[in-house]
């Protein structure tokens, strides 16, 4: 693809890989990949018994991963998620909390875990900390993505809704909006 665009007068593309491991970003960087990312941070790996986890865990989570990818051979830009409630995806008539069907290891999504806790408060600390940890790392990444605009049924959503309204999306505005002229 890049010879193509350089045949073309135009600037190569800006790979970018969604990883969670150092090892996998070495293996981007050798493939010609230029940056990292992860698609979201659902857990802290601290669900409990009723299939809950706590968003100050996954809060502490996405710092660790941000701190971690550091070291990797590509700049990585910080994911902030908003939270994790894949439940709509399930059938209604399957008990919570879901059962490991015996053929399984192991959950099987969508019926796995539930984020609990996440307020637009704490997504926007959770956003100062992405900002803050973008102006320290010395390779300067150029963006944090947020995990995402209308994932309903997973949970994770900025656009308005009931209960809180537009807090999130003020929650961004206030973390990384421009201040008008």
């Amino acid at each position: 693809m890049d010879s193509r665009l350089a045949k073309a007068n135009v600037p190569p593309m800006h790979w970018n890989g969604m990883v969670q491991r150092v090892e996998d970003a070495a293996l981007l960087a050798e493939a010609g990949f230029r940056s990292t990312s992860r698609y979201n941070v659902a857990t802290a790996g601290k669900v409990r018994e009723d299939l809950t986890e706590d968003y100050a865990d996954v809060m502490e989570a996405h710092r660790d991963h941000w701190k971690k990818m550091s070291a990797a051979p590509l700049v990585n830009l910080p994911v902030v998620t908003t939270g994790w409630d894949s439940t709509p995806r399930c059938r209604a008539d399957v008990p919570w909390p879901f059962p490991v069907p015996s053929w399984a290891k192991g959950r099987v999504y969508p019926y796995g875990h539930v984020v609990v806790g996440s307020t637009p408060e704490r997504f926007e600390e959770l956003l100062h900390d992405a900002a803050k940890h973008v102006e320290q790392d010395p390779r300067k990444p150029f963006g944090v993505l947020l995990n995402a605009w209308n994932e309903w049924t997973e949970g994770c959503y900025l656009l308005p809704e009931e209960r809180t309204a537009a807090a999130r999306l003020e929650a961004v505005k206030r973390t990384f909006g421009v201040a008008p002229k």
